[in-house]
């Protein structure tokens, strides 16, 4: 069975300290940093790019041309899309990186 424990955060409270005291308590590892490496790769950047972007919202002109461009007839018959790094990108490369987290454990 695997075990994950998830610590949700507020700016200044302190989280990553006690995220790395209880990972050295319970000698499990712990994927902060690591995280952030694996959606870099998945998403084929650098990692202080997925740095500078996780945890915050596209800018409301961003959204909004992204909606009008898939939208579009051009945007949903593109046979080569093009990647982009935001929002919705490094939410679906950390969803892959966490769905494959309980394999990695157990190999």
């Amino acid at each position: 069975m695997t075990r994950i424990i998830t610590i949700e955060r507020e700016y200044g409270c302190g989280a990553a300290g006690i995220a790395r005291e209880l990972a050295a308590r319970l000698d499990w590892k712990l994927w902060d940093q690591l995280l952030t490496q694996e959606i870099a790769r998945f998403a084929h950047c650098d990692q202080s790019e997925v740095k500078r972007r996780e945890e915050r919202r596209d800018p409301l002109y961003y959204r909004l041309l992204k909606s009008f461009t898939l939208g579009s007839y051009e945007g949903n018959s593109s046979v080569y899309p093009v990647e982009t790094l935001d929002a919705d990108s490094i939410v679906k490369a950390r969803n892959r990186v966490l769905r494959k987290l309980p394999q990695r454990a157990t190999a």
